[in-house]
């Protein structure tokens, strides 16, 4: 019986492993602006790519959609 228990704490704690970083993966932006969000995560990507200049004029186009828009102002 204390096997069983076992197995299932194991199962259940791989599923929990599992899933967490799907839904850690989704971060909630301060724009409303699709357009904005859209160039911030281009501008992420090409920083992740080492492409420092690009990253900058994309950030600079999300602030121009959403001069709101703080996870832009911060990367900039």
């Amino acid at each position: 019986m204390k096997a069983r228990h076992i197995l299932f704490f194991i199962l259940l704690m791989q599923g929990i492993f599992l899933v967490t970083p799907v839904f850690s993966q989704s971060q909630v932006l301060t724009t409303k602006s699709k357009k904005a969000e859209r160039y911030f995560l281009d501008a992420v990507e090409y920083y992740n790519g080492k492409a420092f200049d690009q990253a900058l004029k994309a950030l600079n186009k999300a602030c121009e959609a959403d001069p709101e828009f703080i996870e832009a102002f911060i990367l900039q």
